[in-house]
């Protein structure tokens, strides 16, 4: 199953522990049975670091996509917009690798929130979304 993953838009909020964080808000868009299905997902920068060490473990060529630093900047708009531009640009190399077991990695897919489901047997697979947060509410 392909994915259109975009990075909508992002902003700051307190997190669990009342601490100023941005978070990006991910459209992902994916047909299941000729039906385009859509939902959105928010991660935090360090959600898409704790991905790459995943993936990096399992795949160490993904070290070699370019992935956004660390900053100790405040982090600002003029930063936070670059970065969300990389990250959108990674986690679609990750989508459309050349080496399916990439892009189809349990992590990669729990990450953007789609549920692999098995259908007509073991054998085959397909992705069905789950509804996220957003749709919840």
């Amino acid at each position: 199953t392909e994915f259109d993953v975009s990075i909508v838009s992002f902003h700051t909020d307190p997190d669990e522990k009342n601490k100023q964080s941005t978070f990006y808000v991910i459209q992902v868009k994916t047909k299941v049975e000729g039906q385009e299905i859509e939902w959105t997902v928010q991660r935090r920068y360090r959600e898409f670091c704790e991905l790459q060490e995943k993936l990096i473990e399992v795949y160490p060529e993904v070290k070699e996509i370019p992935f956004p630093p660390r900053t100790i900047l405040k982090l600002s708009d003029s930063v936070i917009e670059p970065r969300k531009v990389e990250l959108q640009a990674w986690i679609r190399v990750l989508l459309f690798h050349t080496i399916t077991r990439i892009r189809s990695d349990l992590e990669l897919l729990a990450f953007i929130n789609a549920s692999p489901i098995p259908i007509k047997g073991p054998a085959t697979i397909k992705v069905l979304a789950r509804k996220s947060q957003e749709d919840i509410k």
